[in-house]
């Protein structure tokens, strides 16, 4: 049996005017994101599929460096919610509050250029490739917090937002296969 390890990018810098898309990794996140590798050594993952967003693309090439040099592919599927044209919110509150009214309403373009139901679509039919590929493998899928608490929601039937709200960065889920059966979910590493 194998394992997808979906992990949440370790720590970003929001930057006001800087489309969430284009942030990378604080020095805090690059170190803990050697200590999720390892914590994540123990699975003996063969690869890593990753957002070709740069903070989740920095997160896998750290945790590939620590995990034996492994290939790290970028896959566009995998990237958070499309929110280019969502606006920047200084107030964590009020940003929260976006994010509960979207899943809340997720056939509904309610932050973002895209529904949170198509994200989440998007991102299990990636998930989907990855299962009919190989089920005797461990691959990590390194993406964000949004689609993968949407995800996670899907697979076990627990609030997507009250799963985003306790994922910290990094934090990861370990799912079986190919049953899709999510065994365990660290959602800090502290």
């Amino acid at each position: 049996m194998g394992f997808i390890i979906l992990v949440r990018h370790a720590i970003t810098q929001p930057q006001p005017g800087v489309s969430p898309h284009a942030w990378s990794l604080t020095d805090e996140g690059r170190e803990k994101a050697q200590s999720l590798a390892e914590r994540l050594h123990c699975f003996r993952a063969s690869r890593i599929l990753s957002s070709d967003e740069p903070k989740a693309l920095e997160t896998a090439q750290l945790l590939a460096g620590h995990l034996g040099s492994l290939a790290v592919t970028p896959h566009e599927a995998l990237r958070e919610t499309h929110r280019t044209s969502a606006p920047f919110y200084r107030d964590v509150e009020s940003f929260k509050r976006a994010i509960r009214n979207a899943m809340q309403h997720p056939q509904k373009k309610a932050y973002g250029d895209e529904t949170f139901q198509a994200a989440q679509d998007r991102f299990a039919r990636a998930i989907g490739e990855l299962v009919d590929s190989d089920d005797d493998e461990t691959v990590i899928v390194v993406s964000h917090g949004t689609v993968l608490a949407l995800y996670i929601a899907s697979l076990t039937g627990l609030d997507a937002f009250s799963l985003w709200e306790l994922l910290d960065m990094p934090s990861y889920a370990v799912v079986s296969l190919p049953d899709l059966e999510v065994r365990e979910i660290c959602f800090s590493l502290g």
